[in-house]
């Protein structure tokens, strides 16, 4: 949970200048033609993982445009009471399939808000995933 004294959760290498941000629900538009490049974009924090803060989810202008940010190599961790901070990531997008039992582990671990059902998952679950190199990130 360590922040740097100016406010900001920095993860990772140092976010690059010279690569456009695009909005989440930009990317989430744009998906099959971004995927497999490298891309910085901007969001609201929508879901942690409560076990390690190992991946987190950014929200677009919609709230089903979502983009899941993680590492393959589980190397970067971020607050577990980042919901609700707003995010920049830069690193490698793409167009995935989660295999029911990926997606449930993934349920499974994020934080329900108040009144909220943990959902079952029934089938393989499309998603957009982000490998991250870098992060910023900071209460909004």
């Amino acid at each position: 949970d360590v922040v740097d004294a100016d406010g900001v959760v920095r993860r990772g290498v140092k976010l690059s200048a010279d690569v456009e941000l695009v909005t989440v629900s930009a990317a989430v538009k744009r998906g099959k033609e971004l995927d497999g490049k490298k891309v910085k974009l901007q969001g609201k924090v929508s879901d942690v993982c409560t076990k390690m803060g190992c991946w987190f989810v950014v929200q677009g202008d919609k709230p089903e445009d979502t983009i899941r940010i993680s590492t393959k190599s589980h190397s970067i961790f971020v607050p577990m009471k980042a919901v609700g901070y707003t995010a920049t990531v830069e690193g490698t997008l793409s167009v995935r399939t989660l295999t029911k039992e990926a997606a449930q582990h993934y349920e499974d671990e994020r934080q329900l808000k108040e009144g909220e059902q943990r959902k079952v998952i029934t089938g393989d679950v499309p998603e957009i995933f982000i490998d991250v190199a870098g992060l910023e990130m900071k209460q909004s």
